[in-house]
Order: structure tokens, then C-alpha cells, then sequence
């Protein structure tokens, strides 16, 4: 499907749920990555399982914040393009955890960055 700025309200949610689909994929490999590199130490790992729980939790309440509602089904209280908007930040919240990822494992931190 061809994702418009100005399709139909169906063809931008699934547009929108698509890419944070991606987004969350592309971090699931940047976490295995990390897992990896992180491997040999225990510590290390532990910390990182504790980080992706607590992202987790982070994601969760980001979203209810974003959008408060005390329905289960959000679009009662803002409107049939609520789908969009969520997955929308849902990427965006992806790709800032992989972004950051990234830059641990390109550049692990040192003793230097505390100077």
C-alpha cells in the first residue's frame, strides 16, 4: 500500500502503524546488539534487562500521557485518527531508544567521559 499525507483515514493509520512496527523492530536488533556486546559481563546485562523493563514501563506511561483517556478504546475520547497519532509516537519513542543504542555501541563510555 502507498502511504499519502492525505489518504484515507484507513490507509494513514496502517501507514502509521507500519513504520512503528519498523521503528520497534530496528530496536529489538539494536537491543540484541547491545546484548551481545554486553555478554561476557553479568553486571552489565542485568542493568540492561532492568533499562528495557523500565523502558517499557517509560513507553507505557509516555502514551497515557500523551493521551489520557479513562476508556480502553481512545478514539471515544479523540476521535478515528487517535490510531495514527499513537503509532506515531510509538515510533518516535523506538527510534530515539535505538538511536541511543547505537551511540552506546559505536561508543561504549569511558573513564574520560567523566572527567
Amino acid at each position: 500500500m502507498e502511504c499519502r499525507p492525505q489518504g484515507t483515514r484507513f490507509e494513514r493509520n496502517y501507514c502509521a502503524a507500519v513504520d512503528a512496527h519498523t521503528a520497534e523492530l530496528a530496536l529489538v536488533a539494536a537491543r540484541e546488539r547491545m546484548r551481545d556486546a554486553l555478554a561476557a559481563d553479568a553486571h552489565a546485562l542485568a542493568a540492561f534487562e532492568r533499562a528495557n523493563r523500565a523502558w517499557a514501563d517509560y513507553v507505557d506511561a509516555t502514551l497515557a500521557t500523551a493521551h489520557p483517556c479513562a476508556h480502553d478504546d481512545l478514539t471515544l475520547c479523540y476521535g478515528k485518527g487517535t490510531a495514527a497519532c499513537v503509532a506515531r509516537l510509538r515510533a518516535r519513542l523506538a527510534d530515539e531508544r535505538r538511536a541511543l543504542l547505537e551511540d552506546l555501541l559505536a561508543r561504549p563510555p569511558g573513564p574520560e567521559d567523566c572527567e
